[in-house]
């Protein structure tokens, strides 16, 4: 459509092009690692067969490439359909019909045939290169090297480490929010002033209990001593987590950037959960097998749980990572509506008039040539040759509402306007006018005023004294939040309302600011948006025009324009960037249990002989399958629900005005509703892989 640029929307969408370009590069990488790694003992026998090494290497990087150039031609058909709803997306957000057609577009064909050609190819002579440097006994035996995350990792006492370090800082916020509220702890509830003290006393114990388990270590050397201190550890940093957003769900009145700290603590310590939980899996699965004896040999769950321990020797780290990958992409699926909405909402609430003009007084009162002074002629004569046709105006004069002999200029005097200009401005914006006796006055307040605001600020003001002996006296019940845009409130004294006051009581009152507002028969262009803005600005600068006061205009094509593209932007990054972390993640995860089909194939020959059938069998993949991908998921979704529930409650009347609490709602159903879609169909594909695997190797 004529009235946006989508030349820069084309360019807000290059940047998370390149962003989800380079993780399908990683993912690439993830699958060709994998795949090599698969097949080393095929290029093994290749070479003893009298094949040179560089000749499999050659053969494997024109396999790759060969199925890179599938996938590529796959992708690209498969992608030209899925970008048509993209745009039917993007052109409702426009308010514009759209019908869906099958085309391809050359010059993105071409970028995405020249950049993945390249990272196969690139990918490829990297393969070449290893695979000519490689032993051919480690060819060999590369499918009986299990990797062994618990013997070699150093990166869960590192996190540990870092926990702690965290720990110091947050008892030093705990201690800074005590010496800012101290003075007011008295009117706290006991759970209040609970919370102040814990947010400070939780990290202390954290950091002793470490400090203690690190000493009993060094004195007793005792074997899996790590996996059991985590496990102690795991108690604090779970209550540091809840206690933590507990204070910042309103529980505690703090300011913003300390609820801001406090959420990074809780999402610190919820990283340090996951390492700890995945890292001491192990340990307690075999104090389960300890201590139940009779438990564990219940149908196949001994072998289940052997499976399980297993597995975590070589998913210790990679887990975690998984876990943190999943609560991310869902976390930026539940912020895209949240996001994209409110710039959207937003919009809405202030884009109201085609053009709208505001006059900044700096003046004094002693010279009232310096008055705003200007009328809807000398916008008729700016806008003269311009192509737009007026079709309503109002020129709104401001009013301070004192006596004049108390008038401040820019202070926080919040300004009145008469009751006609309201109710034009009402009119042109598609709302019923409204009336006031003589004697009364109402308030326009700002959209973003909740209704517990208003209610506390009516119930303080019920009069408004004018000067003069002159009282005007609220009416009952009448107070609006009428979206009129944003040029209505003294912002100069961050004033979230304005008064309305009847016509004849505005004659004897101090005149403020001067605004204008219009709406034009035509919908413009965004170059004619631009042009006539540029026009406004140079005909109110020139010398001929120029004024001791300024004025600022506010066009809604480019305002709309603008904030559209954001908030399309915004949701295309973060939508593309959730349905990629959340494909990465069950890649990696079909992909380590494709590896144990390969790595575990002779134990499931092993009970295939001892009398186990394939119904039990089948029941042992997916309950070792499930355990796997339900551990990873579930953190997440459970980590995400909470924070995204705290931050609900923290901006929810925000919400509610910009988006609206159903509409919210409804989207993240969706989320769920494609997270169990992605979640079931790389279920059922990797059972089907793991059990034609299983049962081809028991044929032969």
């Amino acid at each position: 459509p004529v009235e946006y640029d989508f030349e820069t929307l084309k360019l807000c969408l290059t940047i998370p092009v390149i962003f989800i370009t380079f993780i399908l590069v990683f993912l690439v990488k993830y699958v060709n690692d994998f795949m090599m790694k698969r097949k080393q003992k095929e290029f093994a026998l290749q070479t003893l067969m009298g094949m040179e090494q560089r000749t499999t290497a050659r053969i494997f990087l024109y396999e790759t490439l060969f199925m890179g150039g599938i996938s590529l031609v796959g992708g690209i058909l498969l992608g030209t359909l899925l970008s048509q709803f993209i745009t039917s997306i993007i052109m409702s957000s426009f308010d514009v019909p759209y019908q869906i057609y099958f085309s391809l577009f050359p010059d993105t064909c071409l970028e995405t045939v020249i950049v993945f050609v390249l990272t196969f190819l690139l990918i490829g002579l990297g393969n070449v290169r290893a695979i000519s440097k490689m032993k051919i006994i480690d060819m060999l035996n590369a499918d009986k090297q299990l990797d062994n995350d618990l013997k070699k990792n150093h990166l869960t006492p590192l996190i540990t480490l870092i926990a702690v370090v965290i720990s110091g800082l947050a008892i030093r916020l705990g201690a800074q929010t005590y010496m800012t509220l101290k003075d007011k702890m008295e009117q706290f509830t006991f759970g209040q002033k609970t919370l102040v003290f814990v947010n400070i006393a939780l990290p202390a114990i954290f950091i002793a209990l470490w400090a203690g388990c690190i000493l009993y270590y060094l004195l007793r050397r005792k074997k899996g001593m790590m996996k059991r201190q985590l496990l102690l550890l795991m108690v604090p940093a779970v209550c540091m987590v809840v206690t933590s957003l507990q204070t910042v769900g309103m529980a505690v009145p703090i300011s913003n950037s300390t609820k801001n700290y406090y959420f990074a603590v809780a999402f610190f310590y919820l990283m340090f959960l996951m390492f700890a939980f995945f890292y001491s899996l192990a340990e307690l699965i075999r104090i389960y097998r300890s201590r139940s004896v009779k438990s564990k040999y219940r149908a196949q769950r001994l072998f289940v749980l052997g499976q399980i321990s297993g597995g975590l020797s070589s998913a210790t780290r990679i887990l975690p990572f998984l876990s943190a990958t999943l609560m991310l992409a869902i976390t930026v699926f539940m912020l895209e509506p949240v996001l994209s909405g409110w710039t959207i909402g937003y919009l809405e609430k202030r884009a109201v008039y085609d053009l709208q003009v505001q006059s900044h007084w700096e003046g004094t009162l002693s010279d009232t040539r310096e008055l705003p002074i200007y009328d809807e002629t000398i916008i008729h004569e700016a806008l003269a040759d311009q192509p737009v046709t007026i079709k309503e105006e109002c020129l709104v004069q401001e009013y301070y509402p004192c006596a004049v002999e108390d008038v401040v200029l820019n202070t926080k005097h919040p300004f009145a306007i008469a009751l006609s200009d309201y109710n034009h401005l009402r009119e042109m914006a598609g709302y019923e006018p409204v009336s006031l006796n003589e004697d009364e006055f109402t308030l326009q307040f700002h959209h973003l005023t909740t209704k517990q605001q208003i209610q506390d600020f009516t119930e303080e003001t019920t009069t408004l004294s004018l000067g003069g002996g002159k009282t005007l006296s609220l009416k009952e019940n009448e107070n609006y939040r009428t979206p009129l845009g944003e040029f209505l409130y003294n912002y100069f004294g961050t004033s979230n309302f304005c008064y309305i006051l009847p016509d004849q009581v505005c004659e004897d009152l101090q005149k403020g600011n001067i605004k204008y507002y219009a709406n034009f028969e035509e919908k413009l262009t965004i170059d004619e948006a631009v042009q006539i803005e540029s026009k406004l600005d140079d005909f109110f600068t020139s010398g001929e025009q120029e004024q001791p006061w300024e004025l600022d205009f506010r066009m809604k094509t480019i305002q709309r324009n603008t904030g559209m593209t954001s908030a399309l932007a915004m949701k295309m990054l973060l939508y593309y960037g959730g349905i990629v972390l959340l494909i990465i993640s069950f890649t990696i995860l079909s992909l380590q249990q494709s590896k144990d089909a390969f790595d575990y194939k002779k134990r499931f020959e092993v009970i295939r002989k001892l009398g186990m059938d394939k119904t039990e069998i089948n029941a042992i993949i997916v309950k070792q399958m499930a355990v796997w991908f339900l551990l990873p998921v579930f953190f997440a979704v459970v980590s995400s629900v909470i924070f995204f529930n705290f931050y609900l409650n923290s901006f929810r009347d925000y919400l509610d005005i910009y988006i609206g609490i159903s509409n919210l709602m409804y989207s993240i159903a969706a989320t769920f509703l494609i997270l169990l879609l992605l979640f079931l169909c790389y279920f059922v594909g990797t059972w089907f892989v793991f059990s034609k695997h299983l049962y081809s190797v028991t044929r032969s």
